[in-house]
């Protein structure tokens, strides 16, 4: 029997275990788990290795317990391994240990440490269908098709006249092509018609006229191809191109020298792009001591609100887009990984919901935030309460792949207990 869940707990959080198994099960997703599933006689080990490889998706009990497991790190350990969907459970307010937070950082945590434990079951029920629709749709066989078996007789009575007439006409066109095949293969090739090269053209024949001797074209003085930018004729204009839907029809620029290697011009607009002359100005010679703006590879959160506050809108650019905090915002977390090591100088960040002032006001905002960096090391960030982008330089600029910012205290909202960040950005000038 094929199973899709592993689920991998401290012997301790054993009862909560079982109830997610249970509840899985019973909306038919089966599940393996230790010790119900180790077959009597097998070796304890390769049946846990054969289970994670076996199933796609492993949930992570997410305990005080769990961290401090050995067994469950291997575990985690083997399920990064095999590209295992890594799904934690959060049941207790804990962070991961620091030897499981490399693989399970990044990934969608579910919270469950509202009680009672069982009211987030669903949740994880509809997080783990998701996947496995995500994993089934690529490979999903086309369906099979339908066969469809012609009608081997005509129905009884006349003949219609239409088909009479395409019938007619039908074999008046295969007899004609068979008259001319016929011709055209078995005619004797002495009845072909020719043309004597005396009734040829002189144009057509390959000698040229005596006027057209070497030495009369010797004497023509010698025509230098025209500069295309002194003189456009048409003859050397490319032809124009089939025009997207929306492009519009540019006009040969004429006057614009020839473009350089440092300036390519792309041989095709996109619909709705402009063609703009390189200037001396839009190529810059770079400064030294340019500062390195990071790309963010992928960003995770300990909770967030709705779909409309998820973690990457805190790095899209936009300040009217936040990412919020499902529940108490102390000790709540964002992570943000990067695309390579970076060297990080600064971090500017823009606190609360900064839609306007009065979304400012109504939530939570950060008042201190701890920084930890990939390498361990960790700063603290303290806010003043206003609505505005504040810049923090590192004590040591540090090449880091990702940063933990964890909110440790917070000036309270007059509605709401949640805190939100705006906006995250590195390496940004001072103003």
């Amino acid at each position: 029997m094929k199973r899709s869940v592993f689920i991998s707990h401290s012997s301790e959080d054993k009862s909560i275990a079982e109830r997610v198994c249970a509840y899985l099960e019973k909306n038919g997703v089966l599940c393996w788990i230790a010790p119900r599933d180790v077959t009597p006689g097998k070796n304890y080990g390769v049946a846990i290795l054969d289970a994670i490889d076996e199933c796609r998706v492993f949930v992570l009990i997410l305990s005080s317990y769990s961290n401090e497991s050995r067994q469950v790190v291997r575990e985690v350990e083997r399920a990064a391994s095999s590209d295992s969907i890594i799904l934690p459970f959060r049941v207790e307010d804990v962070q991961p240990a620091r030897n499981i937070a490399f693989y399970v950082s990044a990934a969608h945590w579910l919270d469950a440490t509202e009680k009672p434990v069982e009211s987030h079951f669903d949740e994880l029920l509809t997080a783990i269908r998701n996947w496995e629709k995500t994993e089934e749709s690529p490979g999903a066989p086309p369906p099979p098709p339908t066969a469809v078996t012609p009608s081997r007789t005509l129905p009884a009575g006349p003949r219609p006249w239409p088909l009479l007439i395409i019938s007619a006409v039908g074999a008046v066109i295969i007899l004609a092509g068979l008259t001319y095949m016929f011709t055209r293969f078995f005619q004797p090739r002495t009845a072909k018609p020719f043309v004597s090269p005396s009734e040829m053209s002189p144009a057509a024949t390959a000698t040229p006229p005596p006027s057209m001797e070497p030495s009369a074209t010797a004497a023509a003085p010698a025509i230098s191809p025209p500069s295309l930018k002194e003189n456009p004729s048409p003859s050397l204009m490319p032809p124009p191109g089939r025009r997207k839907p929306g492009e519009p029809l540019h006009s040969p620029i004429v006057a614009e020298p020839p473009p350089t290697s440092a300036t390519p011009t792309p041989s095709r607009l996109r619909p709705g792009q402009r063609l703009i002359s390189p200037t001396p100005a839009a190529s810059p010679t770079p400064l030294s001591g340019t500062l390195n703006v990071p790309v963010v590879r992928e960003v995770a959160a300990s909770s967030y609100l709705n779909d409309r506050s998820r973690p990457n809108l805190a790095f899209d650019g936009d300040p009217a887009t936040a990412w919020m905090s499902k529940s108490h915002a102390i000790e709540q977390s964002i992570i943000v990984h990067f695309k390579s090591p970076v060297l990080i100088r600064s971090v500017s960040i823009l606190n609360g919901d900064a839609r306007d002032e009065e979304h400012y006001r109504l939530c939570s905002r950060a008042r201190t935030l701890r920084m930890i960096l990939s390498d361990g090391a960790t700063q603290m960030l303290t806010f003043e309460d206003v609505l505005k982008i504040q810049r923090f330089d590192l004590t040591r600029p540090t090449t880091v792949d990702w940063i933990k910012f964890e909110i440790v205290s917070v000036f309270r909202g007059s509605k709401s207990n949640r805190a939100g960040i705006s906006e995250i950005t590195f390496n940004q000038p001072a103003p």
